[in-house]
């Protein structure tokens, strides 16, 4: 996920809402079955989308082998070499129920919103990039039940007289793995659900709207203080400003108070996010793969109706390390830079990633013409949470290229971007790779 933040755990997801999420239900759970395996460290439920492979320890330590190079800079740190299959076996996971598609197709609320989310992060001197391993956590020294539960009960009666609603705290407590939370309103309406969770090196605190992912979503929920909605179409600037008060509520919510703020918008299918993120400098890895340390998040979401340019507050979260953000992530070595000109030579060939292709697919569609001429491309970082028979949970990062090219608009107003990844460092075995991938092709 680079850092792909609005965390949904699939355990505590009602089904009805991902069957809500749009017309086209199947798809949707797809993909976002396929594409939660990037969540970051935050959330152990990542286990249950876990690569199990026996070869996995070798692949996060060094990929095919490292090398040594009298022009490479960075002193003790490798330069690691990976092959097309290991990337993919990372970020592809079962490429057999990938579909023939080349790229995905997006569905977002405006141009402007596209424009928005797109980081002008690429550097046309970036000889290597690194590539990361985010710390390893162990799920079950941590706090459980009733214990857990009784940690965060002053943060749960914050929220409940700030929203207006009640906690079922018997039902919450009798979970003894992680606290469910149950928020109704006094006419006995689920309002808001969660849950707490706990590792050796983190606790959680997530907190939903009910109404999450309905494709009838009615009405906005509040706190005393204001409404918990956002116009999308503002800048990064003016949001900040609107959410003030948010952020007075929440972190007397929480009980804690960060000084910085930052902006994030995000895309799933045709779920647009905003999340607003408060967190402090000072804790805080910056770069292309950013890490925030201790942080309170509000992710912000459409229904159906974009007409009003309105999202409702879908998720709040708490995160508090018991780690400073530079350990929470580290450089594991370096890989030689693929250029923007050779992504795009490999763009043109159909050496992506996130999606099935192979040489038939070219040769049967035009896919390169489609998405050649782009309209944005950026690098962003990508992960996958996997394990093996020695390590409790490995997420490793990896730069890619994400092409997107404006396809059209729906008939509520959204506008549509195929989008296409391809890896932003070199690896070798492209042709084997892809040869391969025939036997895939339907």
């Amino acid at each position: 996920m680079k850092e792909k933040d609005i965390l949904v755990s699939l355990d505590m997801a009602k089904d009805e809402y991902i069957e809500e999420a749009s017309p086209e239900n199947e798809k949707v759970k797809r993909k976002i079955r396929k594409r939660f395996g990037w969540i970051q460290l935050a959330l152990p439920v990542a286990a249950c989308l876990c690569i199990v492979c026996v070869g996995a320890v070798l692949f996060t330590r060094g990929g095919i082998g490292t090398t040594t190079s009298n022009d490479f800079p960075h002193g003790d740190i490798p330069l690691l070499e990976y092959t097309a299959d290991q990337v993919a076996d990372m970020v592809n996971g079962n490429t057999a129920n990938l579909g023939i598609n080349y790229y995905d197709i997006e569905i977002y609320d405006s141009d402007e919103f596209v424009s928005g989310m797109i980081k002008d992060n690429i550097n046309p001197d970036t000889k290597y990039y690194p590539v990361y391993e985010d710390a390893q956590f162990d799920g079950i020294k941590g706090d459980r039940g009733e214990k857990l539960f009784k940690k965060y009960e002053d943060v749960i009666d914050r929220f409940s007289g700030q929203a207006g609603v009640s906690c079922d705290k018997q039902a919450s407590e009798c979970f003894d793995d992680q606290p469910l939370l149950r928020f109704y309103s006094e006419d006995e309406t689920e309002e808001f659900y969660g849950y707490i969770i706990s590792s050796d090196i983190y606790e959680i605190i997530t907190i939903y709207d009910s109404n999450i992912g309905s494709s009838d979503y009615v009405g906005y929920k509040s706190l005393k203080n204001g409404e918990l909605s956002i116009n999308w179409n503002r800048t990064d600037e003016e949001l900040i400003k609107d959410v003030e008060w948010m952020k007075k509520d929440f972190f007397a919510i929480f009980g804690r108070e960060f000084s910085d703020i930052a902006i994030e918008r995000d895309c799933w299918y045709d779920n647009n996010t905003v999340t607003v993120i408060f967190y402090d400098k000072d804790d805080f890895e910056a770069g292309l793969y950013p890490m925030y340390g201790d942080n309170i998040r509000i992710s912000f979401r459409c229904d159906d109706d974009i007409s009003e340019d309105k999202m409702y507050m879908g998720t709040v979260e708490y995160y508090d390390y018991n780690l400073p953000a530079n350990e929470l992530r580290r450089i594991i070595g370096m890989s030689s830079a693929v250029s923007l000109k050779e992504a795009e030579e490999l763009l043109a060939k159909g050496y992506v990633f996130l999606a099935h292709s192979c040489e038939k697919c070219i040769e049967e569609n035009n896919f390169v013409d489609d998405i050649k001429d782009y309209d944005y491309v950026q690098i962003e970082y990508l992960s996958r949470h996997i394990m093996s028979y020695d390590t409790t949970g490995t997420d490793i990062g990896y730069p890619f290229y994400t092409f997107y090219k404006k396809f059209g608009e729906t008939e509520s107003g959204r506008v549509t971007y195929a989008v296409a990844r391809v890896c932003a460092i070199k690896l070798t075995g492209y042709e084997e790779y892809f040869a391969n991938q025939a036997k895939y092709h339907r």
